[in-house]
């Protein structure tokens, strides 16, 4: 008994084209002269899904004479599809594919013209299977016949009219006879080597019947004339020659494939069909390798290799090894004569096959031994002309980098990467897989470069398979990559034009689409700078030039290029730290390399002999890669090679600064032809200090009592080393001006320093220690070795102490004498208060842009007090906070020199920085209120004068108001209905203003009333903010009142409700700056349509169903005596047909006024109830039965309806 036959396109499909010079050859730059629409061969494909795996034998091809089937008539569905272009077309879906379809058509009077679009399992684009042409006078009718595997509908574009719609469905593709056995076609294997395969016959004998051979001379003679012997076409678009077309033949496919596919597929056909699909095998993948074999470091990896889908794969995208493996076939056309029977003519239409086909295949699902083969059977109902696959569109050429060359001095390669517009999967022209060529334009006339992979023995390229990557990133596009582009050394650029062709399964190409590509070699590397230094050496005193050394380290980069020399450039300049850049900036660069402030240079060039470098007039030694240790120059330094400079000869001069710094520049030069220089690097910054030692000079320094206390009086603590065998001490002292009085010398200059007048006055106790110049100050022996001393109140002085032992006798020690006597002083000075006088501020209002500001003036008074140095400023807006600074917060601003919005004048003279007149504008945010302001002045500390910088006491306190920009602020009129009259309106605004009054005044509203047919204002009043009530007027008065902090409202009554009326409100501030805002109301009552949510359902089993929903903007009262009304209907479902008589089914209908609907309806079958919750209304329903929907829709007094439904 046969295997059941199954038709599944989604398992085993088949697709044929008729194959013409014009599908070709059409599109080349010069294309054969007779070109035609005649077939010359039909070329067959099919493949099977891997869920159904392999069959166990050589598939088998089948055709008959494309007689017409017996069609019946089809169930459809027709949609209006609006297009692109604004028009419509038709979409119909047939109720179960078909593989025949024959349609009437008609036109109407109008006549039609358009297309028939035949559909697979869908609408769009990719889904079409032909487009079939038709054309239709007034009234006129045609008849559109098309055959395919699987048909699922059509479109109609046009105005064609489908009048008859017949077809055979594909279940009923088994009643097709008449078919005869064409060829066998399978995998070229041998019998013998596949016969351990269990019940399976692959390698028997193939080939068209009666000419059947071995299965590897068949799979040769498919070739011979189931390909494109051709190939791609010879030239670009441009007109450059393509790459060459190089055709394997059929033994030297075959012999790949048993390289790699077949013994992968000879294990797994092991296997049962139904578990081929999820065999796969490992296979070693070796780390990436460059042009010079070099692999990366790492260890092999490891791919998972499916033999299932690499054969699909390869089929699917390969026309020579679909034909080669037993997927595809192809024989010269035979065209049979036509027949005509009545209005019928046969076998004469132009570009479809007279014949269908048919493969077939035998499957075991379950294996030998399972009793389950089935037959799956691939439709090819007449093949139509093949047509040529879509040309690449938006073609564009990324580079994404160099590749170092293999060797120092090999050529740079460049990689790149081509993208264009991924095509749509199409049943019209798929394609299978593509082609990319490199033309180089420096060798025109060659033949382009193939950038493929190549096959693993035989000639020629793998095409490159149409697939997508889920994980790309750009799904909408397809790309290549060319990752090795060599760059010629000289002139070291490419200048090329790449190609990209599509095929499709057939091996019909598309014509080559270019785009150019041009790139250079990388500049040669720039010198790296490690480290540098400035080593000066101190000449000594007094000479302030140094001479020093330059000692830089630094790395060059052997990997690419050899070196033939490294220059280096450098710029001296001061430095006040060893971190400062030069004034000038880094970007200016001498010719090279500077060796004093002064300019003097002198060249600094390293010359490679081979791998050793020289430098004239320095040295230089090779590092190792940690630049620890000297090696030998060359491979001993690694590819990154670092070297150490000494650069001897400069002259820095460090009178006027206590560092110099030195800006350095480096570049090389290669050694290879053309040798080019490279680029100068980035700046590097190396530092020298002063190297000078000098003997330290001790400033004497004064020491200061404390402040003054109470009584004025400053307050020293002295003390000193305890003296041994004394009983006690006793202290002398004197001052400044009478140790100088004395002995006749003058007094200090007003401007000399503490220090200065401690020199002067130790130098003339020096000469004179006349202890008569000083006073005893204790009676009683001191015991201890220190006590407080004070300053008399206001002294000026330097005031001096001298501490002399007692012995137990009573002997005083000896008064200091010798060299310097002045050593046993000890002496203090009063510190003074630089305090200067309150500063006077002035503070106005003056205009800035839209806004205003504070003017502020601060005047010191340096001729009667410290001479002031800053100003602080103080800002506070409350006033009580302005009665002490301390208690106005921080300063706004501390001012010491014209910055900002502050200009500072200076007292005359001004040679001491002080400040007379301080100028500026302050912006505080505008407010009604005052700002206060306050400012003091601070004098500077004169430490070498004993001078402490103190604060001024505060000026006045002065208000100034800056009122915020533009005019007040007044929302837009709210209006709505507040109940009562029918011609009452009320108008809700804000403003956020104050309601009292300011220092300026009050703000005011100013409000207009008008009603239609009213000569005089219904309403016409100004009033203060702080005259407005708090309560709304009395009927039947129109008037304004205060609902809340900064919230109104204005109630108009207007004397009849179908009058319409205007509103304005005018909001004036104390500037007299005004804003209006203005309302129309329209003739008819103010009511807010009325809002109705969505109707929520729950259940409770057992007692019914609730339905509940919420209305806004609805009242319980009414309007002229018309409330607010609500209507449900509730339509129960539609009754079961039955015989007569039936009992109609009718809906529920409930209306009332809101206001009665009740809050606590009895117990029904049906009920309406309603709860107030606010301003809201909530409705709920409750039903025993069972409903198809509910519906409820209320009406306001004006007519105004909101309606919802909810399914049962």
């Amino acid at each position: 008994m046969a295997p059941p036959r199954i038709f599944d396109p989604q398992a085993f499909k088949g697709q044929g084209a008729l194959i013409t010079s014009r599908s070709l050859f059409n599109g080349m730059r010069k294309p054969p002269t007779d070109l035609s629409d005649r077939p010359l061969m039909v070329f067959l494909r099919w493949q099977s899904s891997p869920r159904i795996g392999m069959p166990v034998e050589p598939f088998k091809v089948w055709r008959r004479p494309a007689m017409p089937v017996e069609e019946s008539a089809l169930e459809f569905d027709t949609n209006s599809v609006p297009l692109p272009d604004g028009s419509v077309c038709t979409a119909v879906t047939l109720s179960r594919p078909v593989m025949s379809l024959t349609l009437e058509i008609r036109a109407d009077s109008s006549g039609a013209a358009g297309h028939i679009v035949p559909l697979a399992n869908g609408i769009g684009s990719s889904h079409w299977l032909a487009v079939l042409p038709y054309q239709l006078a007034p009234q006129g009718s045609n008849t559109i016949r098309f055959q395919a595997a699987y048909i699922t509908g059509f479109l109609v574009l046009g105005r064609a009219n489908v009048t008859a719609c017949l077809g055979l469905p594909l279940g009923s593709a088994d009643k097709i006879g008449d078919w005869k056995l064409v060829e066998t076609v399978g995998l070229p294997v041998d019998q013998g080597q596949w016969s351990d395969l269990a019940h399976q016959s692959h390698g028997i004998k193939q080939g068209r019947v009666g000419a059947e051979m071995p299965a590897v001379d068949a799979a040769a003679d498919r070739m011979s004339r189931g390909v494109n012997p051709f190939g791609w076409h010879q030239a670009f678009s441009s007109g450059d020659p393509a790459p060459a077309w190089s055709a394997p033949s059929a033994p030297a496919l075959i012999h790949d494939a048993e390289m790699q596919l077949l013994p992968m597929l000879h294990k797994m056909m092991h296997l049962r069909a139904m578990d081929q699909a999820a065999y796969t095998q490992d296979v070693q993948i070796n780390p990436p390798e460059n042009l010079g074999g070099q692999h990366m470091s790492g260890e092999p990896g490891k791919a998972v290799i499916a033999p299932l889908t690499l054969l699909q794969m390869a089929v699917a995208s390969d026309p020579l090894q679909a034909v080669m493996l037993g997927f595809g076939t192809g024989y010269v056309y035979e065209d049979l004569p036509p027949i005509v029977l009545g209005k019928m003519e046969l076998f004469n239409e132009p570009g479809v096959s007279d014949w269908d086909y048919m493969v077939t295949g035998l499957w075991r699902p379950k294996g030998a031994g399972n009793g389950d083969e089935v037959e799956y059977a691939a439709l090819i109902p007449r093949p139509r002309l093949a047509v040529p696959p879509p040309p690449p569109a938006d073609l564009t050429a990324d580079f994404l980098g160099h590749h170092q060359p293999v060797a120092p001095d090999a050529p740079w390669s460049a990689a790149v990467r081509l993208s264009w517009e991924r095509l749509a999967l199409d049943n019209l022209s798929r394609t299978a897989s593509f082609a990319v060529g490199r033309a180089d334009l420096a060798q025109p006339g060659q033949h382009a470069d193939a950038v493929m992979e190549k096959r693993i023995s035989a000639p020629g390229f793998l095409p490159i398979a149409d697939a997508m990557n889920p994980n790309d990133l750009e799904r909408t596009r397809q790309s290549a990559s060319d990752g090795y582009f060599p760059i010629p050394n000289d002139p070291g650029s490419v200048n090329a034009r790449y190609g990209v062709a599509t095929q499709t399964i057939f091996g019909v190409w598309s014509p080559w689409i270019t785009v150019p590509f041009a790139k250079d070699q990388p500049a040669p590397e720039t010198v790296q700078f490690v480290d540098a230094t400035l080593v000066p050496t101190d000449p000594g005193p007094p000479a302030t030039v140094c001479p020093a050394e330059l000692r830089l380290e630094f790395v060059l980069d052997w990997r690419a290029r050899r070196v033939a020399s490294a220059e280096f450039r450098g710029r001296l300049f001061a430095a006040a730290t060893r971190h400062d850049e030069p004034s000038s900036g880094l970007g200016l660069m001498p010719v090279a390399m500077q060796t004093s402030l002064t300019g003097a240079s002198k060249a600094v060039k390293v010359t490679f002999a081979g791998d050793v470098p020289s430098v004239a007039g320095g040295s230089i030694i090779a590092l190792n890669e940690q630049g620890n240790a000297e090696v030998a120059p060359g491979p001993a330094q690694g590819d990154s090679r670092r070297y150490r400079l000494t650069v001897p000869g400069f002259a820095l001069d460090f009178a006027a600064t206590p560092h110099i710094g030195l800006v350095l520049w480096g570049r090389v030069q290669e050694r290879l032809a053309p040798m080019r220089l490279g680029a100068w690097s980035r700046e590097k910054l190396a530092y020298g200090s002063d190297p000078r030692a000098r003997v330290t000079q001790v400033v004497p320094i004064v020491p200061l009592t404390s402040l003054p206390d109470a009584a004025g009086e400053g307050h020293a603590h002295l003390s000193w080393a305890a003296q041994p065998a004394a009983a006690g001490y006793v202290l002398y002292t004197s001052n400044e001006f009478t140790i100088l009085d004395r002995t006749g010398q003058p007094r200090a200059a007003p401007q000399a320093t503490l220090s200065e007048r401690l020199v002067a006055m130790k130098a003339a106790f020096d000469a004179v220690p006349d202890r008569n110049a000083f006073t005893r100050v204790n009676d009683a022996l001191l015991e201890v070795t220190s006590m407080d001393a004070t300053i008399p109140r206001g002294s000026q002085a330097i005031h001096a102490w001298i501490v002399l032992p007692v012995s137990h006798g009573g002997i005083e020690g000896p008064w200091p004498s010798g060299a310097r006597p002045s050593d046993a002083l000890i002496v203090y000075a009063a510190p003074k208060i630089a305090e200067p006088a309150p500063p006077r501020i002035e503070a106005r209002r003056v205009g800035q842009g839209d806004g205003f500001a504070a003017r502020i003036r601060v005047e010191t008074r340096p001729d009667a007090g410290a001479h002031p140095r800053r100003i602080r400023l103080y800002r506070t807006r409350v006033a009580d906070a302005a009665r002490t600074l301390d208690s106005m917060g921080p300063p706004l601003a501390e001012i010491s020199a014209s910055s900002g919005p502050w200009l500072t004048t200076p007292s005359d003279p001004a040679a001491d920085g002080s400040i007379e007149v301080v100028t500026g504008t302050d912006t505080p945010p505008g407010s009604w209120k005052y700002v206060w302001y306050r400012a003091v002045a601070l004098a500077d500390s004169l430490p070498e004068r004993g001078v402490l910088g103190g604060r001024s006491q505060a000026s006045p306190a002065v208000p100034v108001l800056v009122p915020p920009a533009g005019p007040p602020p007044l929302s837009s009129l709210s209006l709505s209905w507040l109940g009562g009259g029918p011609g009452d309106v009320l108008a809700a605004f804000s403003s956020s203003v104050p309601t009292g009054e300011t220092p300026l005044g009050p703000h005011s509203f100013e409000i207009e009333a008008m009603e239609q047919d009213r000569a005089e204002p219904v309403y016409r009043k100004r009033l203060a903010l702080n005259q407005v009530e708090t309560v709304a007027p009395a009927a039947p008065d129109s008037g304004v009142w205060r609902t809340g902090d900064g919230q109104y409202a204005f109630l108009l009554r207007r004397a009849d409700v179908n009058h319409s009326a205007s509103l304005t409100v005018r909001l004036i501030d104390p500037l007299g700056r005004a804003t209006e805002q203005i309302a129309m109301i329209e003739a008819g009552a103010m009511l807010a349509p009325p809002i109705m949510s969505a109707i929520e359902k729950f259940s409770i089993t057992g007692r019914g169903h609730f339905y509940t929903f919420t209305l806004e903007n609805v009242r319980d009262d009414s309007v002229d005596g018309q409330p607010w009304r609500l209507r449900i209907v509730l339509t129960p479902p539609l009754a079961r047909p039955a015989r007569p008589p039936r009992r109609a089914s009718s809906a529920w209908v409930f209306e009332a006024a809101v206001a009665d609907i009740p809050l606590n309806p009895p117990a029904a079958t049906h009920t309406v109830k309603r709860q107030r919750i606010g301003e809201r209304l909530s409705i709920s329903i409750f039903t025993r039965e069972t409903l198809a929907q509910v519906e409820a829709t209320v009406t306001a007094p004006d007519g105004a309806t909101a309606t919802r439904r909810k399914k049962g």
